[in-house]
């Protein structure tokens, strides 16, 4: 831990426009920013000192405290080495509960987002929360968690039966939830590891952060589909040829940190719910039926971004399948 560590802090600003559409809709449209600065990382506070690698390497540690044992390694330190930005226009029409012709009482709010979240670290021990020491602001980038767009409709529906028993056929409702995102940020490493005793691409031993060298023209591919590239043969998402780490170009290699996109995700949640009353209004009944990914969609979440993997380029996993949910509440 730094003992000089400091707060980090955020400047979060805002400007939001209303008004009001015609059948009691409501478009709102806001640009919402934020600058946060110190924001903690982790880095290697004993680096190689590079004026010796014509010589015997040697870290800066040993050089300052005149140290000669060799014993001493990499220290990682959590230090205020990192800055971040978000920029985002936010536009979203809501119809509070309110009659509509034809269709009873109904709501829903409608939203899309389109933004750019930058830092130069994500998070802590994450996939990139480790920063160089001489050159900390050299990753800054797309965030790890970075969505540049992102859409939602979630709403409510009082289905208009009134025809039939009334304990039959009122009370139902419907509650539909539809999300779509692009995808998230990710980095191709060059897949080293740091030793103490060896340099690296950089010559301050720090290996682990290096990416693999960008050597040809970044191609996506549906991951439904699959794609053959040698002897490998899978459901690939990007052109696995475009990276090479067989010699990474100094200090960190040539792809930059976050250069590809992960899976976009769709889905759709829905929930069917019939309220009865059994005592007055003292006791109501209510159940429910809920599906979750209704229409069984396959939602891929992660890829290979170890070029020396075997599943270098391919989805290796997925989102939950449709799953379904019965509940019966009682209210009084």
């Amino acid at each position: 831990m730094d003992p000089n560590l400091r707060t980090p802090y955020t400047y979060q600003y805002n400007l939001s426009i209303q008004h009001e559409l015609p059948d009691n809709l409501v478009l709102q449209t806001a640009y919402v920013g934020t600058a946060s600065h110190k924001l903690t990382a982790l880095m290697d506070v004993n680096p190689f000192d590079p004026k010796t690698l014509g010589g015997t390497p040697h870290r800066i540690q040993n050089e300052v405290a005149g140290n000669t044992d060799k014993s001493f390694g990499f220290l990682e330190e959590f230090r205020n080495t990192s800055d971040a930005s978000y920029n985002g226009l936010q536009i979203s029409v809501t119809k509070p509960l309110s009659p509509t012709r034809f269709l009873g009482n109904t709501y829903f709010t409608l939203a899309y987002t389109y933004a750019h979240n930058i830092d130069n670290a994500s998070g802590f021990r994450e996939t990139s929360s480790t920063v160089p020491f001489f050159q900390p602001h050299i990753f800054r980038a797309s965030s790890d968690i970075d969505l540049r767009h992102v859409f939602a409709f979630s709403g409510g529906w009082d289905l208009p039966f009134n025809r039939g028993p009334e304990k039959l056929v009122k009370g139902w409702s419907l509650y539909p939830i539809i999300t779509y995102r692009t995808g998230y940020p990710l980095s191709v490493t060059a897949d080293l590891s740091t030793s103490q005793s060896v340099p690296g691409p950089s010559g301050a031993g720090d290996a682990s952060l290096v990416n693999a060298n960008l050597v040809g023209p970044i191609q996506y591919f549906d991951p439904h589909l699959q794609q053959t590239f040698g002897a490998a043969k899978g459901l690939f998402l990007f052109n696995p040829k475009a990276f090479d780490n067989s010699s990474p170009t100094p200090p960190y290699g040539t792809a930059a940190r976050n250069l590809l996109r992960g899976p976009h995700r769709a889905n759709m949640d829905f929930a069917l719910a019939k309220a009865t009353p059994v005592y007055g209004e003292r006791v109501n009944v209510e159940f429910r039926a809920e599906a979750f990914n209704i229409f069984n969609h396959t939602q891929f979440r992660s890829v290979g971004t170890n070029p020396d993997s075997t599943t270098f380029g391919q989805v290796t996993s997925a989102y939950d399948p449709r799953i379904l949910q019965f509940g019966l509440h009682i209210k009084f």
